[in-house]
């Protein structure tokens, strides 16, 4: 069974190698959906509780919020703060019976990236 939960994080950044506005510094309210699949557990009737997976994540969060993320990154888009997450849930976070199957990034309402 899959099971997910939500995050997000403000922080500022620039496109170094984009020739259109995002090349100019600009910020975000980057949102973060962390997807996990297991079985349920039959004794809590649950793959995992929300909060400890809520927990892991916003800790992950709070490495890039209220940062100018060209500090992080030499080129902060979407596709590598995705990549950075995953591998940072995959190898810092013990989540037990379940696995972390993808993480979707969105620095707008509209658009996303998911590894």
């Amino acid at each position: 069974m899959k099971t997910a939960v939500t995050g997000h994080f403000d922080a500022a950044h620039h496109l170094p190698h984009h020739e259109g506005k995002c090349k100019n510094v600009h910020g975000h309210r980057w949102h973060v959906l962390a997807t996990f699949a297991g079985a349920v557990n039959q004794e809590t009737g649950m793959v995992k509780d929300f909060k400890d997976l809520k927990g892991s994540l916003s800790q992950a969060l709070d490495w890039l919020d209220h940062k100018d993320l060209n500090t992080v990154f030499p080129n902060p888009t979407a596709e590598t703060i995705c990549e950075w997450l995953k591998a940072r849930l995959d190898n810092l976070y013990e989540f037990g019976p379940v696995t972390l199957l993808s993480v979707r990034v969105s620095e707008t309402p509209d658009t996303w990236v998911e590894c």
